[in-house]
């Protein structure tokens, strides 16, 4: 038998998904960067309209309010974005 040492890679990211988060203050980001939540939906418009394929990663801080994440979830609902998905993480 043979070893093989394969180095480590990360995962290739998907150019058609971008990541909204909401913090434990209850804050939404895109991709990392801070979104009030009344530019969230005109956020995401403009996001579907470059890319009308694009998903949706909702992934929420476990110390944020619902009303926070439901707030969030609804401005993605309006922007038209048809594709969302909940990511939990690992503890």
């Amino acid at each position: 038998m043979v070893r093989v040492k394969l180095p480590k890679t990360e995962p290739a990211e998907d150019p058609h998904v971008t990541i909204l988060r909401v913090n434990a203050d209850g804050q939404p980001s895109l991709d990392d960067r801070p979104v009030p939540l009344e530019s969230l939906e005109a956020e995401l418009k403009a996001i579907k309209e470059r890319d009308a394929e694009i998903a949706v990663q909702l992934r929420s801080d476990r110390a944020a309010v619902f009303d926070a994440v439901a707030k969030v979830m609804a401005s993605a609902q309006r922007s038209g974005i048809g594709k969302l998905s909940f990511v939990t993480l690992p503890q």
